[in-house]
């Protein structure tokens, strides 16, 4: 058995050159279009994605660098072709667990860092933005173990730079906005794995005080409870759907409609329809 060292610097090999040869083929695909480029991809970055979570130690200095760089196209390049025309099938399963695998690349690349530093705050704030991105898409597409695994990342970073913020005069928004998304994302991932009392406790993390003062993230808010109160509407659940829809209803500002924009409205009235459809049950 090779030491530990060499261990993860043999692994850090072979993740790098499994990015680097996905990094080539999707960039191929941008020019070409050829479809058979994401045929049967998926064990092998699930493997890969495995072979990362399982180093135990971090890589070398000079890995980290090309970790990070090689990791940070990969997640580029399938970001554009998950833009490009949205996808479907297997196309997009493979794209979002490359951008998954891309992440973990990343995460991987970042190693112990000098704590308590400006530029510590920089890169876990980087990095906790291309988690949320990233789980954002593999909930998206029911990914959902995978979601959870990206998440899970995502909740050390929001944890640091939340306590930091507490520790400041002036709390930076960008923080409280992505501490707000991380807890709708883990909110939403615990109600499709009928985990209601997770999703009970996350919704329960959630800053409505910063809400009242971000609108984009209010909409965001009440669409997932929404869809968490339908989803129960339509599974016979009635007092569970009408909690996750009254919350849903009292996530939007209620007498600003000026705030909300043109799908802020839709939802709006969505909700209200889902409020009728449970009081004629």
């Amino acid at each position: 058995m090779l030491p530990v060292c060499q261990s993860t610097t043999a692994n850090a090999k072979l993740v790098l050159d499994f990015g680097t040869v996905l990094h080539k083929i999707f960039l191929k695909h941008v020019e070409d279009d050829d479809e058979t480029v994401f045929h049967n991809k998926l064990p092998s970055i699930n493997r890969h994605i495995n072979r990362i979570l399982e180093v135990p130690t971090v890589p070398l200095l000079e890995d980290r660098a090309l970790l990070d760089s090689i990791g940070t196209k990969l997640w580029n390049v399938c970001t554009r072709l998950i833009r490009k025309d949205g996808g479907k099938g297997e196309r997009l399963l493979v794209l979002c667990a490359a951008r998954a695998f891309s992440f973990f690349m990343i995460e991987f690349g970042a190693g112990n860092r000098e704590q308590g530093t400006d530029l510590e705050q920089e890169d876990d704030m980087r990095l906790l933005k291309v988690a949320l991105a990233t789980a954002r898409g593999c909930l998206d597409v029911d990914q959902l173990s995978l979601c959870l695994t990206v998440l899970g990342k995502a909740a050390a970073l929001e944890e640091a730079l939340s306590q930091r913020n507490q520790d400041n005069d002036t709390p930076d928004s960008s923080i409280c906005k992505s501490s707000t998304e991380y807890y709708i994302l883990r909110m939403a991932l615990s109600c499709r794995q009928n985990q209601i009392d997770i999703a009970e406790h996350m919704f329960s993390k959630i800053d409505i005080a910063y809400l009242g003062r971000d609108p984009t993230m209010a909409e965001r808010l009440a669409g997932a409870l929404y869809d968490i109160g339908k989803s129960m509407l339509n599974r016979g659940e009635l007092s569970l759907a009408a909690t996750w829809l009254q919350r849903s209803y009292e996530a939007l500002p209620q007498h600003e409609d000026g705030r909300l924009g043109e799908d802020g409205r839709e939802l709006r009235l969505a909700v209200l329809l889902g409020r009728g459809k449970f009081q004629l049950h």
